[in-house]
């Protein structure tokens, strides 16, 4: 019997050669999975860092916030930085901010797991719930006559005299933080200088005139600041007063600690104190020029409620003995704008020339103009605000530490995650 065996080895090479093949085939094919599942897992974990990266930045930015709206100065606001990070889980972040000027904050937030990293950055706007941050406010509009100028100091750090050591002559200033604004238009006109914002209202523009200088932000608010209205509290009215500084009566040169109301108040030559802690309501107030009122604050501030007339003639002073404006508040509830329908009788609300105020002054019925020469220290709100050529506003920066330990509260106005690659 005949046996093709050639045939037969040829055959068997032959299935040899297809089962290495295929095994060869299989081996590629495993190494194509293997590799294409490393490769997935590798994807899957850089987008778990970069999602893990991301959740850091984003809890970063919240305890930032959070410190923020809780009254954290700015300057104490950073967490970490790049060289400094800190720890957070198996990651590490760094919070940085800067102020934008127009109340604009923008906080930049970053954060790295493994080496992958996610930065997200926000700008914010104070909305603020204290309205003695302002400079000079309008609720219904803010003018700047030439020559105007407004700037800020610190009256922790000493008198306003001792911190006016930029600039020179009738131009010199302090600090730049005094802003000033609206929540409608707000107008600077030839030579104001305001060192610090020129902030108008949402809808309202900023005007800056000529040679007229703004050393800070003119960008208009994101939103419309609030003016609460006001009520003065009740006390048995006691009649009017006249203190004229001469020593005779009770309440002729001083008014003792407590609670009082009284009609119409006047001051004539000479000097008066009220010593706190003090709340007082007058129907009206006017000083003869060269009167001085002074508020003894050593044990606590005095508070003042104008129903009516408000007039600071020429050379008066009303002020703290110390000149801290922390220590004496003014509210007037006094009316001098003419509405559209309505037969009033108008109060007289006058600042006259060369009188200086110190304390925080609202008036959220009136308009304000300050005269030229007028040196008001602290902080004025008003319903309208007009300073007059050569007047002068000198915000206090000390104010804004009664803010510290209160909330903020702020509006997100733009948001983006960005790019970072460590």
């Amino acid at each position: 019997m005949y046996t093709n065996r050639k045939g037969k080895q040829s055959k068997r090479g032959m299935s040899l050669l297809a089962v290495a093949m295929v095994m060869v085939s299989l081996a590629m094919l495993s190494l194509a999975m293997f590799s294409l599942v490393n490769s997935s897992t590798r994807s899957q974990k850089g987008a778990r860092e970069e999602v893990n990266a991301r959740y850091v930045s984003e809890a970063g930015l919240s305890v930032a916030v959070m410190n923020f709206s809780k009254g954290m100065a700015i300057d104490a606001l950073p967490m970490g930085s790049v060289q400094d990070p800190v720890e957070f889980g198996s990651g590490e972040l760094w919070v940085e901010v800067d102020d934008l000027g127009g109340s604009l904050f923008e906080l930049t937030s970053t954060g790295v797991e493994n080496g992958v990293g996610s930065q997200i950055k926000v700008v914010m706007q104070e909305i603020s719930s204290n309205l003695h941050v302002w400079a000079a406010f309008g609720d219904e509009g803010l003018t700047m006559d030439s020559n105007a100028q407004v700037d800020s100091y610190n009256s922790s750090l000493g008198s306003y005299s001792s911190q006016d050591v930029n600039g020179s002559g009738s131009k010199s200033y302090a600090l730049s933080n005094g802003n000033v604004g609206s929540n409608a238009d707000a107008e600077a006109d030839s030579n104001v200088k305001v060192h610090g914002d020129l902030t108008p209202g949402p809808s309202g523009s900023a005007t800056v005139t000529g040679n007229a200088a703004v050393s800070g932000s003119t960008a208009p608010a994101a939103a419309l600041v609030d003016m609460p209205a006001v009520s003065a509290p009740s006390f048995t009215n006691m009649g009017d007063l006249d203190m004229d500084g001469s020593g005779s009566g009770a309440f002729q040169t001083y008014i003792p600690s407590g609670e009082y109301s009284f009609g119409a108040v006047t001051i004539d030559d000479g000097n008066a104190v009220i010593v706190g802690p003090a709340t007082l309501v007058f129907d009206s107030f006017e000083m003869s020029s060269n009167g001085g009122l002074f508020a003894d604050t050593t044990n606590g501030p005095v508070e003042i409620y104008v129903l009516n007339d408000f007039v600071m003639n020429s050379n008066t002073t009303l002020a703290p003995v110390d000149r801290v404006p922390s220590g004496l508040k003014v509210t007037l509830l006094s009316d001098n704008v003419i509405d559209p329908g309505m037969n009033v009788d108008l109060d007289a609300v006058d600042f006259d020339s060369n009188a200086e105020f110190y304390g925080t002054l609202y008036a959220p019925e009136a308009s304000v103009e300050i005269n030229s020469n007028f040196q008001l220290f602290g902080s004025l709100i008003a319903r309208r605000v007009h300073l007059d050529s050569n007047s002068k506003v000198h915000f206090d920066e000390a104010l804004l530490v009664a803010q510290n330990n209160q909330e903020r509260e702020f509006v997100t106005v733009a948001w983006r995650h960005v790019p970072y690659h460590p």
